[in-house]
């Protein structure tokens, strides 16, 4: 290829320089060229997809969104140049304007594989596994060998417990794309599900050996390595992988959850028990005026702590033909933000007014509705362990509504906090080390103490192991509360769990059922433990769980 100079060179010159890059393949170069192109004047929708593109590589989104935007504008029916749109602004986190690009470029090119998958993926990532699998389904429908759809189809399977099904599809990513890595994270998780824990073990450290290795997919490869040696007994080796992970999450999120300014999720609790602790809370007990015609016919906030018990117990209430659910979305907190932020905003909520409570629950069914969830006439559980944080708000927007409390040994809870893996928000910032994890614990154990002298709500706790010691017996103490008929079909629960999309780290245990592997797994890490242990220990007396 013959070189220009991009500040010298005639620009007809450097313009055909720019296609000759883009033919040979060499989109570094092209973009670098169409850079230089833009800085002399000329307007041109893929000379601004190239400069955004090449941004967008170098992690300058709000740049790259701004040179995409203008190639978009230059351009409006280019689906290549929405596609990237898309990718961007999914980058961004405005995952709703990167839905609306994918469906643009969709509408004018709708075998668009790429476009497919990256829809997907951004379904994915929000939460909306269902229609992230056929988003994923179509790509390869349209490009039965790319390797990325199949990766993610791959994953999905081995989440619903589908081995043979998640290694078919791993295997078919790898045979059209042998250095894709999520391919062999999932060919991962099943030997690791099989018990052929020396395979993955090799697997992984083979892969955790390459330097291409993104940060996210080390920390993934921590993480199961830390399974892997699990499950060979090797438990202090186990529990350095399961640090080493958080630690690589930890770096990567630092920028954000560290920024000045930025309240903690732990400062967040600490900061609502000094307020319902120091005497604001007289106000708490007087309701707000219900709803003039109710939504759903039980209305449930299912809270706790994560790693405790939610996710097998929205399953079996899913199993049940009254209810229907909601997993893990921010429809409370979405409902309460503007008051939860400050001491001032807490004041007003507790005067909160009729017509005031009735906007934010009518802001609250329609992001319920948004999700796909229908819940006029139906027991309605929404899902979110840490809304246990938001009960105020749950209080006086929704005094009419049950709140089932998941609880669960704590040193299992927090032990297990460090070994799964979460999307990362700021409340699971806090569990990237063994020490954050269990003092957010204990702030929201105390907080919740408060939460039960001050907040009038009708309340259940439920104890994880008893359910699993036990199921029919709690499981019917918990229709009783909720007002349902007992049902055969809530022992179908992990078949739920296999045909609903589950989006939490739990969803391969619940597929398999009553998952007692869990109970008192902490006493193989009493050692690396140690140092929470004292705080642990105090919550898991008051609990009333053995001490050793």
């Amino acid at each position: 290829m013959t070189l220009v100079d991009p500040e010298r060179a005639p620009l007809p010159e450097l313009l055909g320089a720019v296609d000759q890059a883009v033919r040979s393949g060499d989109l570094l170069r092209a973009s670098e060229l169409a850079e230089a192109a833009l800085g002399r004047g000329v307007e041109h929708p893929g000379l601004s997809h190239l400069a955004g593109w090449r941004l967008h590589q170098q992690g300058r989104y709000e740049a790259a969104l701004e040179r995409l935007q203008r190639a978009n504008a230059l351009a409006p029916d280019d689906a290549d140049i929405l596609n990237s749109l898309g990718l961007c602004l999914n980058r961004l986190g405005r995952a709703s304007e990167a839905d609306r690009a994918y469906h643009a470029a969709l509408a004018r090119r709708p075998a668009f594989p790429q476009a497919w998958y990256n829809k997907g993926a951004a379904l994915r990532d929000a939460g909306m596994l269902e229609e992230a699998q056929r988003c994923f389904e179509r790509a390869v429908e349209l490009s039965p060998g790319y390797a990325e759809p199949l990766a993610a189809l791959a994953a999905s399977a081995a989440q619903r417990r589908d081995l043979e099904q998640a290694r078919t599809l791993a295997e078919r990513a790898l045979a059209a794309s042998p250095a894709l890595h999520s391919a062999e994270l999932t060919l991962a998780e099943v030997e690791i599900a099989e018990r052929d824990h020396a395979a993955a073990a090799e697997r992984l450290r083979r892969l955790l050996s390459e330097l291409a290795l993104t940060p996210v997919n080390r920390a993934v490869s921590l993480a199961l390595l830390g399974d892997a040696l699990d499950g060979q007994e090797r438990f202090s080796e186990a529990f350095e992988a399961y640090t080493r992970s958080k630690h690589e999450l930890r770096s990567l999120h630092a920028a954000r959850y560290e920024a000045p300014g930025v309240e903690s999720a732990r400062n967040l609790a600490d900061r609502l028990g000094r307020y319902f602790g120091g005497g604001s809370g007289s106000s708490w007990s007087a309701r707000a005026a219900p709803p003039g015609s109710a939504v759903a016919r039980t209305h449930v906030f299912l809270v706790g702590f994560p790693r405790s018990g939610t996710t097998l117990l929205e399953q079996i209430l899913a199993s049940h033909p009254e209810v229907v659910a909601l997993e893990e979305r921010e429809c409370l907190a979405e409902a309460g933000a503007p008051f939860l932020s400050s001491d001032e905003g807490l004041d007003r909520l507790a005067r909160v007014t009729a017509p005031e409570a009735g906007e934010r629950r009518d802001a609250y069914w329609a992001e319920v509705r948004r999700f796909g969830v229908e819940p006029q006439g139906r027991v309605f559980v929404d899902k979110m362990p840490l809304n246990s944080v938001l009960l105020p708000a749950a209080a006086k927007l929704f005094p009419e509504a049950k709140v089932l409390w998941a609880r669960r040994d704590p040193r299992d809870v927090v032990l297990s906090c460090l070994r799964r893996r979460f999307g990362m928000t700021a409340s699971m910032y806090e569990l990237t080390t063994l020490e954050g994890a269990a003092a957010y614990y204990d702030a929201v154990m105390s907080l919740n103490e408060t939460y039960a002298r001050v907040l009038d709500q009708d309340r259940l706790v439920l104890r994880y192991e008893d359910l699993v010691r036990d199921f029919e017996a709690e499981t019917r103490r918990i229709c009783a509360f909720l007002g349902l008929e007992w049902s055969e079909t809530l022992k179908a629960f992990a078949q739920t769990a296999r045909r609903r999309a589950v989006n939490t780290p739990s969803a391969p245990q619940v597929a398999q059922g009553l998952f007692k592997e869990g109970m008192g797994r902490w006493r193989r890490y009493t050692d690396q433990l140690a140092p929470v242990l004292p705080t642990l220990n105090a919550w898991a007396a008051r609990f009333g769980y053995p001490a050793d």
